[in-house]
């Protein structure tokens, strides 16, 4: 038996837990074994991981990432916007139409009205070539901050031993993650090589007090898992007195 680190009950699972969500390419040994998170916890959580998944797919498509149970790269989670592989070529479908489109593989992909997952989309034609742009926003949601912080914290779960990640002075982390009790400020800062790439440090602590650090596609993310966040002003200190504006954001946009 051991005990989750999430719920702090004792279970007799073998589930294994990917840090990174598996679908963005979890490298392979940055997993939780032997029931250190529960198999309840696990789907659970599948709402914040999945949020996460969201908003960082099309960079994983655009790197080649495998979805989970090494299926082909996709891109699903937005309303007019589509991606796959099609005869081993990717393809890319937005549509600005007022009627439905079909993708290579058949696949109907609704018009733009505008909806939240909805993407909008200029086209421009330059001779024979034509060129398509569009944006999208990261971190709007807030399961997405929490899917970021549960990342952190199986991190430090990884570095330091579930023993350390059942402590109590992470009740209010796992109250945010869980039920999205509170809120918890989170730095990121985009990688300087623009390379695609999921990797993680072990915990800074300053005193009784830790953070996180965590590279998730091209960015670098900081989380504050003290009890009350009482690391989160020396990072922004940090960041106004070291680093340009443009260099780093911080999520909620209020924080």
């Amino acid at each position: 038996m051991t005990v989750c680190i999430w719920c702090l009950r004792e279970n007799s699972t073998k589930a294994i837990e990917h840090i990174i969500p598996d679908a963005l390419g979890c490298p392979e040994e940055f997993v939780l074994t032997a029931g250190v998170v529960c198999e309840k916890c696990n789907n659970r959580l599948g709402q914040v991981d999945q949020a996460v998944i969201a908003d960082i797919e099309i960079s994983a498509f655009q790197a080649g990432v495998p979805r989970k149970n090494r299926k082909q790269p996709g891109i699903y989670s937005y309303g007019n916007l589509n991606g796959g592989v099609f005869e081993n070529e990717k393809f890319l479908v937005l549509n600005m139409d007022a009627n439905p489109v079909t993708t290579p593989r058949g696949t109907l992909v609704a018009p733009f009205r505008g909806r939240e997952r909805d993407v909008r989309g200029d086209f421009s034609t330059h001779g024979t070539e034509a060129t398509l742009s569009f944006s999208t926003d990261i971190g709007r949601s807030k399961k997405f901050r929490r899917g970021l912080v549960k990342i952190g914290f199986e991190a430090l779960a990884y570095y330091l031993g579930p023993s350390v990640a059942r402590q109590s002075q992470f009740d209010s982390v796992r109250s945010f993650v869980l039920h999205g009790r509170g809120e918890r400020p989170l730095m990121l800062t985009h990688a300087s090589d623009g390379d695609y790439k999921n990797q993680a440090w072990p915990p800074f602590k300053r005193g009784v007090d830790y953070a996180a650090t965590f590279r998730l596609a091209m960015m670098e993310i900081l989380i504050d898992l003290s009890p009350d966040a009482s690391l989160f002003p020396l990072f922004r200190e940090f960041a106004e007195q070291n680093m340009n504006s443009s260099e780093y954001t911080f999520l909620p946009a209020n924080a």
